[in-house]
């Protein structure tokens, strides 16, 4: 009598994911990052490295990765951030 077939291996393929994080063009780390708030319909582009930042209006077609493109085309153009300096309390000599 004969033997039984083995079943094919099922060969699982790994979905490619879009990145969370984006290299910051000012500093050169990988610290950008890119929060939607739909409730106000704002999207912000920030670096947390640097403090570099771009407000951009919501638009539900657009993923992360597009705000991102936007942010280093405004970059490249020159247009001012919306920089948010935070300062640190003052030193007190002891």
């Amino acid at each position: 009598m004969g033997r039984r077939r083995k079943g094919r291996k099922i060969r699982v393929r790994v979905k490619k994911k879009l990145p969370t994080l984006f290299q910051c063009p000012r500093c050169g780390f990988t610290t950008v990052g890119v929060s939607i708030d739909k409730k106000l319909g704002f999207v912000t582009v920030r670096c947390s490295n640097c403090g570099l930042t771009y407000v951009f209006e919501y638009n539900q077609y657009l993923q992360p990765v597009d705000y991102y493109s936007r942010f280093l085309d405004n970059f490249e153009e020159g247009v001012p951030s919306e920089e948010k300096s935070e300062e640190l309390p003052a030193e007190t000599p002891e």
